[in-house]
């Protein structure tokens, strides 16, 4: 039981919710500049629709990153290689998503109670939540 309840503590710690905040605004930062070098529906299935960014799309943005802020000139990587990817390094979109979706659930059902005054909260992250589910059911 010990081992339960640090799982719960850990699932609905406010420090994890920032962790993932964090990690998402990195991955819309990463994934927006990417779609320079692979193109708008490559970068978005590559950082966005995936549970983990691959290396060479990684390579990508962090060189388009290189070349707007440092001024270098990264060669570019192939359209079959940016395809065929190459192995996971940092957590994309559903991961992202996912994790979130936990923390919020969770953090409802230990710490929530309801009253007329918490009602505009509810709302707001019940809408979020829709969101999180809307967009997987899109995909």
């Amino acid at each position: 039981m010990p081992i339960l309840k640090a799982i719960i503590k850990v699932l609905t710690s406010l420090k994890l919710t920032v962790v993932i905040l964090c990690f998402s605004v990195v991955v819309v930062f990463l994934g927006t500049v990417a779609q320079e070098p692979m193109g708008l529906k490559l970068a978005v299935d590559k950082f966005f629709k995936e549970f983990f960014i691959d290396s060479v799309s990684m390579q990508a943005a962090l060189g388009k990153c290189f070349q707007m802020f440092l001024g270098m000139q990264i060669d570019p990587i192939p359209q079959e290689r940016l395809i065929s990817g190459g192995f996971p390094c940092f957590p994309g979109g559903y991961f992202i998503g996912s994790i979130l979706l936990v923390n919020l659930l969770a953090a409802y059902y230990s710490r929530f109670v309801f009253s007329w005054k918490k009602a505009g909260i509810l709302l707001t992250h019940f809408g979020i939540i829709i969101l999180l589910v809307g967009q997987v059911l899109t995909d």
